[in-house]
């Protein structure tokens, strides 16, 4: 049952002889958030604005005060603050939370650390090679700090890294190939997430990332669904076909199995897009237009109604 707290007590008001007073008593313990929960919310949310806030003022320190600083001045506060957020995640490992946000903190500096001595000595590095040694460094603080943020944006960093290098180095590839690569790693690491939620034994892989990581993958499936359609079917195309019939119909299981709609709208919109774009490949005159439209509606309020009846069906179940 996927029932939420909310439901089940409304199920219960609805075939029970519970009083209102009651069922408002089972509200307050089980659905309202109470003092220490929005306590908790608070702390979280500060604590996220106050490091976001300080890594955003060391960016735009260096950009305003690039010219006046000495090169030593530059490298050493970087580094400066780089240790102290290494030292102090280690000083504070009683308190979980902030010892995750500091190794977040010295994950994101790390990168700046790199970009600062490039500016400096002008090293003649690329982008690749400046996005592959800031995951290849930050590699190690993302395996031990057990924190589903810093592990979403080192899977950012690892799509960028090879994004720049197709860009750079595989100007020859097909087009299509760097999306079937990106789709496939992305997809391997939404599967393993939805086969074991706790990849680090007590650590469990929050919902939001899955979706996340769901939202990212289908995107870059589909951008290379519809760039192939759009532009010319290379060599490569095919592969994308491929993984887009091994990936919809595995996501539209999941979210079945675990009776959630977010994986089925997602696919859903996906292939509303792609037999769009190949419509429009083939449109020719007004009447055509006017089908897409009346295809783009007609699809989507299809949709919406399948998948509300479907949620329908799971709160009744």
């Amino acid at each position: 049952m996927n029932s939420t707290p909310r439901q089940l007590i409304q199920a219960i008001g609805r075939h029970s002889d519970l009083g209102s007073d009651e069922l408002e008593r089972l509200m307050q313990a089980e659905v309202y958030r109470r003092p220490p929960q929005w306590y908790r919310f608070i702390r979280l949310a500060l604590l996220a604005l106050g490091a976001g806030f300080l890594l955003a003022g060391v960016v735009f320190f260096f950009a305003y005060n690039w010219d006046g600083l000495h090169k030593f001045a530059k490298l050493g506060i970087v580094g400066g603050l780089l240790a102290a957020s290494v030292i102090g995640s280690l000083l504070v490992k009683s308190q979980p939370l902030l010892h995750k946000a500091l190794l977040f903190a010295a994950s994101l500096l790390t990168g700046v650390l790199f970009a600062v001595f490039g500016q400096i000595y002008q090293t003649g590095a690329n982008a690749f090679d400046f996005f592959l040694a800031w995951t290849v460094f930050c590699f190690l603080w993302v395996w031990v700090s057990g924190f589903p943020p810093l592990w979403l944006a080192f899977l950012v960093l690892v799509n960028i890294t090879f994004g720049a290098y197709a860009d750079q180095m595989g100007r020859l590839w097909p087009k299509s190939v760097p999306f079937a690569v990106l789709t496939a790693l992305n997809a391997a690491v939404l599967v393993v997430t939805y086969a074991r939620r706790n990849v680090i034994s007590g650590v469990t892989v929050p919902e939001w990332v899955t979706h996340t990581v769901a939202i990212g993958t289908v995107s870059i499936l589909t951008a290379g669904i519809v760039g192939g359609i759009l532009d010319s079917y290379d060599a490569a195309f095919p592969w994308l076909l491929a993984l887009a019939v091994v990936l919809f119909p595995w996501a539209v299981y999941q979210g079945i199995r675990s009776r959630s709609i977010f994986l089925p709208a997602l696919v859903s919109l996906s292939l509303v897009v792609i037999t769009t774009t190949y419509l429009i490949k083939l449109s020719q005159g007004y009447f055509m237009s006017l089908f897409i439209s009346l295809f783009v509606m007609g699809s989507i309020t299809l949709v919406t109604f399948l998948l509300l009846s479907l949620q329908k069906k799971w709160n009744h179940a």
